[in-house]
């Protein structure tokens, strides 16, 4: 049997891996639809570094780019561990449907309260001045997809 700490850390990676994809490629698939560009909603997440620049700029920018992503990535490891402690709460069922259900959308929902209603403006997501209220939805419903797969793979 592998130590707590071992599952802990797949199970923490696993949920930063699925949403970390899904979210991207849905920033990148609705920037590229909405603002005609893929690389300005994850542009604009470097905006809590940089100011407002990065959220108009349309161009593949590394350093908004790369800086953009790799916060998105720790926001996304934030919420993995918030996750994780939940399913703990919550007596962990690892692969359980329902669980992961009702965790993956508890998750998100938080994020999306704290991504709006609780952090000052320069620590907001950014993409939210780029993206249509509809696309921040698809955004979000990715997010929670990705907890939901990480869910059901967990160990």
């Amino acid at each position: 049997m592998a130590p707590v700490w071992a599952a802990w850390a797949v199970n923490v990676s696993t949920s930063v891996l699925w949403t970390t994809v899904l979210s991207t490629i849905g920033l990148m698939t609705l920037g590229a639809v909405e603002a005609r560009s893929a690389f300005q909603p994850v542009n604009a997440i470097s905006h809590m570094l940089f100011g407002d620049g990065p959220i108009v700029s349309k161009g593949p920018v590394p350093r908004f780019f790369v800086s953009g992503f790799l916060l998105n990535v720790a926001a996304l490891a934030a919420w993995a561990l918030v996750a994780e402690g939940l399913y703990r709460l919550l007596g962990d069922r690892p692969g359980e449907p329902f669980q992961a259900t009702v965790v993956s959308v508890a998750v998100t929902l938080l994020a999306m309260v704290v991504d709006f209603h609780v952090v000052p403006k320069r620590l907001t997501p950014g993409f939210e001045r780029v993206l249509s209220r509809r696309s921040l939805t698809t955004v979000y419903v990715l997010l929670a997809c990705g907890f939901f797969l990480a869910g059901l793979q967990r160990v």
